[in-house]
């Protein structure tokens, strides 16, 4: 199950706003690192990530569970938990 999340996104970028709102519903701890910041551009450089918007879930121990790239993947992931829960 999902533990945390990592969100990276851009602020000009057209396609984080729906992820942005889906994410800010779910009940799971989480932080948003703008990649327009050098810190943020570090860390997803870090990370291989390429694309803006991508959602990083973790389990409780801190292993990478999912990478989500929109809200359709977003449901995917976190509806399983809905039904297994």
């Amino acid at each position: 199950s999902v533990a945390s999340y990592e969100l990276f996104v851009r602020k000009t970028c057209p396609n984080c706003p729906p992820v942005k709102a889906y994410m800010a519903d779910v009940q799971v701890l989480g932080r948003s690192i703008d990649v327009d910041s050098e810190e943020g551009l570090a860390e997803a450089a870090k990370k291989s990530i390429f694309a803006a918007p991508t959602v990083i879930c973790y389990d409780a121990n801190g292993n990478e569970t999912a990478r989500c790239h929109n809200v359709e993947e977003l449901q995917a992931v976190f509806e399983k938990e809905l039904v297994t829960a």
